[in-house]
């Protein structure tokens, strides 16, 4: 135990010598880094999806700050330059503008972002934290995407039928299935639809229905985070 408070001892006497001595050779003014944020915490994000952020890197010492050199820890972050500059005068900062890209991520993530700077306690660190997730893709596929219509007698309504098929991997949710004057209220006004599901809806022509193209829409839940 007491050879090692002895060591620690030396070693926080020599950095305090250094630091004296650096001081002493600056005049007594040195630069010094603060972050505005060391850890940025992303949360959820879709994968593959990318996000963008920006650090203010500021100099709250009394000398000129030169910041050298901007390492991410791996290729999934791209750093753009120093929009102000990378020499930065006391009372000063720059903006560190980075984005992260999520591709090849399945789960949670830490990353870093090293600064290397003419500050004593370089080089500082940001952290980069968060979880990629997969959203399943929404496929919605339906037939006959077209009819025609002047089979069908208005006079004698007759139904005409489509299918809603899911090929996605998550539920297909549909709040509404709206029609054109023409025809009637679809048999289906809303429906939820499990990944390779299939739903068929039924419509009629209305007896007053004229001549020209009617429609039919419907309304697609889509997830967004």
């Amino acid at each position: 135990m007491k050879k090692r408070i002895l060591i620690c001892a030396v070693i926080l006497f020599g950095a305090c010598f250094a630091a004296a001595a650096e001081r002493k050779s600056s005049g007594g003014r040195l630069p010094c880094l603060s972050i505005s944020q060391e850890l940025w915490d992303i949360g959820t994000i879709d994968r593959g999806e990318k996000a963008d952020h920006t650090f203010i890197l500021a100099n709250t010492g009394d000398a000129e700050l030169f910041i050298n050199k901007v390492r991410p820890s791996c290729g999934c972050i791209a750093v753009f330059e120093l929009n102000k500059g990378r020499r930065v005068l006391p009372g000063k900062s720059t903006e560190l503008k980075i984005t992260f890209d999520s591709k090849g991520y399945k789960s949670s993530f830490k990353k870093y972002i090293y600064i290397e700077s003419n500050d004593s306690d370089a080089p500082h660190k940001i952290t980069i934290t968060g979880t990629a997730v997969t959203v399943p893709r929404i496929i919605v596929s339906i037939e006959p995407a077209v009819w025609n219509l002047t089979s069908l007698s208005a006079r004698k309504p007759e139904a005409f039928k489509f299918a809603i098929e899911n090929k996605g991997g998550g539920i297909l949710k549909i709040p509404s299935i709206d029609t054109s004057p023409g025809l009637a209220e679809a048999s289906v006004t809303s429906v939820d639809i499990k990944p390779r599901g299939i739903t068929t809806v039924s419509v009629n022509l209305k007896p007053e229905a004229k001549s020209g193209k009617e429609y039919i829409s419907l309304k697609i839940d889509i997830p967004i985070r």
